[in-house]
């Protein structure tokens, strides 16, 4: 089809109309549909033209169960006809690099890891774009991180290779509704970026949140679990005394403000801080070693 511009508007169109899908028909994605796709991700920018990535097809049933258990037991990843797993790829460089005789030092480079984590992200939102073009719909693993030794173990990956995002795949079994996003005004800038005052970040996020909360739990040993794990979250951020106020705080109106919970429950601030640490150990472990330099 011969592009013109009410195609591309159309497109785009279709682009603002994205959503995440985490539930799934059963119908089966066609095998040629989804060679188009991954091949308009192989077009994708890439730093250098280097493109130090590799992208595993999985369709096998037990093989997904098993990724979508190790992922945090999220059940839409098994149940996704298609799962690719993007693996951060240094090893066909190092292996041509050797055979070329180049030097070779990507694999302990910030920069080289930077890169090549751009272009994963490049490639993998191409192919996300791609099947929403053809009414296929996804969701973002970002869980694979955590379990790069394991999932490395599953996919046979060899060293200077790490798993770090996975696309879960499939035509959607409902219409997906679309969820609120920042205002425009307060995510683009022209030229500079502005003074924020505290009014504007909060009617910014008030405009995408709405006055979100999270009710504690009635029962008594749940609701001090949250708090054990808020209290633990809010000490990597303040005082001993400034945690026990915003605790009594929480207590009394019986909620928690929407980042309270997102960053004291489910993106636990010191949770998140040892998951970082350990995600690196095994990459380290896999020979990749991207803050090699300050180890110096």
């Amino acid at each position: 089809m011969e592009w013109n511009y009410e195609i591309g508007k159309a497109a785009v169109k279709r682009m603002q109309e994205r959503a995440s899908c985490r539930v799934f028909s059963e119908k089966p994605i066609p095998e040629e549909s989804l060679k188009e796709i991954l091949k308009a991700g192989l077009r994708a920018a890439s730093g250098g033209n280097l493109q130090p990535y590799s992208i595993i097809v999985v369709k096998d049933k037990n093989k997904r169960k098993q990724l979508a258990k190790l992922c945090a037991n999220q059940q839409f990843m098994g149940k996704a006809p298609v799962n690719l797993i993007f693996i951060l790829d240094f090893y066909k460089l190092s292996r041509l690099a050797k055979l070329q005789k180049a030097p070779f030092t990507a694999n302990k480079s910030y920069l080289h890891f930077l890169i090549g984590m751009e272009d994963i992200v490049c490639t993998a939102q191409v192919i996300e774009t791609a099947a929403w073009q053809m009414g296929i719909g996804s969701v973002y693993i970002g869980t694979v991180n955590n379990v790069g030794k394991e999932i490395s173990e599953i996919l046979n990956l060899p060293r200077y290779t790490y798993p770090v995002l996975a696309l879960a795949l499939g035509y959607p079994k409902n219409e997906l509704p679309l969820r609120e996003r920042l205002p425009f005004e307060m995510t683009v800038f022209e030229e500079r970026y502005p003074e924020l005052s505290d009014e504007d970040i909060l009617n910014g996020f008030a405009a995408k949140y709405g006055n979100k909360t999270r009710q504690l739990p009635n029962s008594k040993s749940a609701q001090k679990e949250w708090m054990t794990s808020l209290k633990e979250a809010l000490l990597t951020s303040y005082t001993e005394e400034e945690v026990e106020k915003i605790i009594a705080e929480v207590e009394k109106q019986g909620s928690l403000k929407y980042l309270q919970y997102v960053f004291g429950l489910h993106y636990h601030a010191k949770k998140m801080l040892d998951y970082s640490e350990e995600v690196l150990k095994m990459m380290k472990n896999r020979g990749l070693e991207p803050f090699f330099v300050l180890e110096k």
